[in-house]
């Protein structure tokens, strides 16, 4: 077993109220990781409203919001990687005011 190490982080990105905000992660560890996304530490759910996240094999996920909305999305948003006991954090999206939002390492 070797626990996941992060081969693609998310990328910064600047996002206006009201656009649309897309994340990629990717992991790699034996067995093959899978991508968690968490809001405020709560696992995100592509069934909610918003949120579509998109799985593919191999340790890659996208979490794509859309509408990105002020006061409901001004959360840190975490990317974890998970094949066991060690579970790697990747990135975070924080909330800069009203206007836009920036993923932040």
């Amino acid at each position: 077993m070797n626990p996941p190490e992060i081969i693609k982080k998310p990328q910064n990105q600047g996002v206006r109220v009201g656009g649309v905000a897309s994340f990629y992660c990717a992991a790699r560890g034996d067995p093959p990781p899978s991508i968690v996304w968490r809001k405020n530490g709560k696992k995100v759910s592509g069934t909610q409203s918003r949120y579509t996240v998109l799985e593919q094999t191999g340790g890659v996920s996208i979490l794509r919001i859309e509408p990105v909305r002020a006061g409901r999305d001004d959360a840190p948003y975490e990317c974890v990687a998970e094949n066991g006991p060690l579970d790697i954090p990747l990135k975070r999206l924080k909330g800069r005011g009203n206007c836009c939002y920036e993923l932040l390492g």
